[in-house]
């Protein structure tokens, strides 16, 4: 709940107002990620995070290993980064909601 929350409220906010936002769920006394000592210096907030259900626990966005291909034209790299992975686990989910949610709606499109 509190994942949706963050991306919800927060997900559009810049990188300031997310370290406010997450200051605010933090005073709150959220169930929020460890973040350590050390980790704060980065100002690693709870966008930084994605809630792991079979393990029942946070954990940080991961980029997958970047293999460069065997011939590379450079205007087509795209290299994985943590920013791009939380973004591309978005849009996946958007992308996967079932039709007979439009339908339901009667909506245009999916």
């Amino acid at each position: 709940m509190l994942y949706c929350i963050a991306w919800g409220c927060g997900g559009l906010l810049e990188t300031e107002e997310r370290e406010k936002f997450h200051k605010l769920l933090e005073a709150k006394n959220s169930p929020m990620p460890q973040i350590s000592a050390s980790k704060s210096i980065d100002k690693e907030t709870i966008f930084d995070y994605t809630y792991d259900i079979p393990s029942g626990s946070w954990k940080l966005w991961e980029a997958e290993v970047w293999v460069p291909p065997k011939r590379i034209q450079f205007s087509q790299l795209l290299i994985p980064t943590s920013d791009s992975t939380r973004a591309e686990f978005i849009i996946e989910k958007i992308a996967t909601l079932p039709v007979w949610r439009s339908v339901k709606r009667t909506e245009p499109g999916q």
